[in-house]
């Protein structure tokens, strides 16, 4: 079975911050997750009164989206990454120097994803001679591509006032992300992309992730062209392509076996989301939490095929506080994500 997707290419024109789970400036994180790009076309759109009243009620843009993946270009050809599922891989050469190789790999390009999800054995090569470049694993040789590197720089935090912090001035250190040439970060689409579409050709301009005040995360958009991916037929699990948060009632069923007998191929890792709101008058006061499931995790379904599931309207608003000024708006985060079918084996 065979499914063609719509992809959408940053290309970074300044560095990045991507907060990650310790909220703070010194680590940053390596992709942007789903939730985060489509809480923030939202607000973009808000921003221009663009917004439908529907959308603002119910959080919906008519569309879902994967998280933000790396890219790169070779030999001409556009390569794309997906995160490593949480399967088994299927390999004939058992080399352990290989294998510890192997362990570190978190993303593979398009080849391997498809033999990986259809169940297939892949040959990854000797030690040595391998198709592992750090994190990356690909058919192409990436040797003396770095596709992504980090950043540290100092920045100075000034004191609005004598009272504040005793009139000093502090010195702390930011991670930055930055990507080498035809190199970025792409998502895919399911939907109607109309509305999602102008957010992020406002987005473009405005950046996307930490300190977008001082020009950080602004990228070139590009609707790139469709690829197809090949998936396969008769399947009883799948991955998530973005952040997942199901129903109550549903997550037993997706985690846990039918019997105590039965193969327990479900296989998942969760991640907290939250944060602080950004919106003017209310910066410096905490979302919400609520923790989702990370992609790549892999569930027991009863659909088969490509589908969209998930809460797409999880409202993190902070509950009213006397004393707290709080929006009179939902805080909408997006637990709706794309699910791709595969076969786990023992």
């Amino acid at each position: 079975m065979k499914r063609t997707f719509q992809s959408y290419l940053f290309h970074f024109t300044a560095p990045l911050h991507i907060s990650d789970a310790r909220l703070d400036y010194g680590s940053s994180a390596r992709m942007i997750h789903s939730d985060t790009v489509y809480a923030a076309a939202i607000s973009a759109l808000a921003r221009t009164g663009k917004l439908p009243e529907s959308v603002e009620k119910s959080g919906d843009l008519g569309c879902t989206v994967s998280s933000l993946f790396p890219f790169t270009t070779a030999n001409g050809q556009v390569v794309y990454f997906f995160p490593r599922p949480l399967l088994a891989v299927k390999r004939k050469n058992e080399n352990i120097d290989l294998a510890k190789k192997i362990k570190k790999v978190k993303w593979i390009d398009r080849t391997f994803f498809e033999a990986i999800i259809n169940g297939e054995e892949k040959e990854i090569g000797n030690t040595g001679n391998d198709l592992i470049s750090g994190e990356f694993l690909s058919e192409t040789r990436l040797q003396g591509n770095t596709i992504l590197y980090n950043q540290v720089i100092p920045r100075a935090k000034i004191p609005r006032s004598r009272s504040e912090n005793e009139g000093e001035t502090t010195i702390f250190y930011m991670e930055r992300v930055l990507f080498e040439k035809g190199s970025g970060l792409y998502m895919i689409a399911e939907g109607d992309t109309t509305l999602l579409e102008q957010g992020l050709q406002i987005l473009q301009h405005e950046g996307i992730g930490t300190d977008r005040n001082i020009g950080q995360g602004t990228f070139s958009l590009e609707i790139g062209g469709p690829f197809e991916l090949r998936f396969p037929e008769n399947n009883q699990y799948a991955m998530n392509l973005g952040l997942f948060c199901p129903q109550e009632n549903e997550v037993i069923d997706l985690i846990e076996s039918k019997t105590e007998t039965e193969y327990k191929g479900a296989r998942w890792d969760l991640i907290k989301r939250g944060g602080w709101l950004t919106a003017d008058g209310y910066n410096g006061i905490r979302k919400k939490s609520v923790y989702m499931f990370s992609e790549g995790s892999v569930f027991n379904v009863n659909q088969p095929g490509v589908h969209c599931a998930g809460r797409v309207n999880c409202n993190l608003r902070p509950d009213v506080t006397e004393g707290l000024n709080i929006p009179d708006h939902p805080v909408w985060r997006c637990g709706r994500t794309i699910l791709f079918p595969v076969i786990s084996s023992r």
